[in-house]
C-alpha cells in the first residue's frame, strides 16, 4: 500500500483457493467483480468523487505463485471495466493508477481468471 498526498493506493492480491486448475483442461472463467465503497470523497480542487486509487491486481494460485497481473492506468486495464472508474494517472511514486467511485460508489469489471500458473524459478 503506498499513499500519495495522503490517499491510499491499493495494490490487491487475488488468490483463488478454490478454484483447481489442471493444465490438461483449458478452460476459461470470466466473473464481474464489483467494488463498493462506503464513502467518496470531493475537493474543491477535485470535484471527481474518488473512493479508492487502483494501481494493481495480482492473480496468486494456491501455493502463492503469481498467474497473472492487471496495472490499472493502463489500455489493457481499461478494456477489463465497466462503470465507476476515473482516467489514467501517473504518479512518480507508484506509476500508473486509477481512481475509481463515482455517485454510485461502485466500480465494476471483468476479470478472465487465468488458467494454470507460471512456472516458478
Amino acid at each position: 500500500m503506498k499513499r500519495i498526498n495522503g490517499i491510499v493506493i491499493l495494490s490487491i492480491l487475488l488468490s483463488f483457493f478454490n478454484i483447481s486448475f489442471n493444465p490438461a483442461v483449458k478452460k476459461t472463467i470470466t466473473v464481474q467483480v464489483v467494488f463498493e465503497f462506503n464513502k467518496t470523497v470531493a475537493t474543491v480542487e477535485d470535484a471527481r468523487e474518488r473512493a479508492v486509487a487502483f494501481h494493481s491486481i495480482t492473480f496468486i494460485d494456491s501455493v502463492g505463485y503469481t498467474i497473472s497481473e492487471i496495472t490499472f492506468g493502463t489500455s489493457e486495464a481499461n478494456t477489463l471495466q465497466g462503470d465507476g472508474w476515473f482516467e489514467n494517472e501517473t504518479s512518480t511514486d507508484v506509476g500508473s493508477f486509477q481512481w475509481a467511485g463515482g455517485s454510485s460508489k461502485s466500480a465494476s469489471m471483468q476479470l478472465t481468471i487465468p488458467d494454470g500458473r507460471k512456472e516458478c524459478c
